[in-house]
């Protein structure tokens, strides 16, 4: 017996993989939990808060009255879901400069959700705060552009299908985001949460990559 077979059946290398292995699928749930969190958190407080437009209203405007903790926490689950994704992403392909870099500006990206979920954009009695959610929010326009684009120059070889739809996403980000704040208030809403569901989706994708890591990268 070879020493190369030696080491694939010792229990030590087998534990080691699947550790491995069950920690990138964890990740890759965690990341999926939070994105279902955020969506079902949007969609509760959209439906008991009175008076509340989905269409024309942001989403911001769910954190600012007595129901805010609902919108909050699912911003900051799945900020906690990002952060996992992010471990997840750096322990997989650790040794890609370009793709931790990647995982650089998702880690910050958690930060910058916690950010916006704490410093209400409508807290009229906190100016400072709500011009911190819009540094936040100015923030995360970037970093997003910055992590879909590296993701998909990293996976170009190892996931292609992957790699082409996040470029489609940063793409679809980097045509849509700039205009932000610049949409008329009648359907604002609805543009922003256009916007949300293309972070999301990325965020479920790459949650679904680790979660079907079931090899060595």
């Amino acid at each position: 017996m070879s020493i190369s077979n030696i080491q694939e059946s010792s229990p030590d290398v087998r534990e080691g993989r699947f550790s491995r292995t069950s920690f990138l699928r964890f990740c890759g749930w965690a990341a999926i939990l939070g994105v279902v969190s955020a969506a079902l958190a949007n969609l509760i407080a959209s439906g008991i808060v009175e008076d509340y437009s989905m269409v024309s209203q942001s989403i911001s405007a769910l954190a600012a009255g007595e129901r805010s903790w609902i919108q909050d926490l699912g911003l900051y689950i799945l900020a906690v879901g990002i952060a996992a994704l992010a471990l997840g992403l750096g322990a997989w392909q650790s040794h890609h400069r370009s793709w931790m870099m990647g995982v650089a500006a998702l880690s910050l990206i958690a930060l910058d959700i916690v950010a916006i979920g704490f410093f209400h954009g409508y807290a009229k009695e906190d100016v400072s705060g709500t011009h911190l959610h819009t540094y936040a929010v100015y923030a995360l326009g970037l970093l997003f552009a910055a992590t879909a684009s590296l993701a998909g120059i990293s996976l170009r070889r190892s996931e292609k299908r992957v790699s082409v739809f996040s470029f489609v996403i940063w793409f679809l980000w980097i045509l849509s985001a700039p205009f932000f704040f610049s949409v008329p208030s009648s359907w604002f809403g609805l543009y922003e949460r256009g916007l949300g569901l293309l972070l999301l989706a990325w965020i479920c994708v790459m949650g679904w990559l680790l979660w079907n890591r079931n090899r060595e990268a």
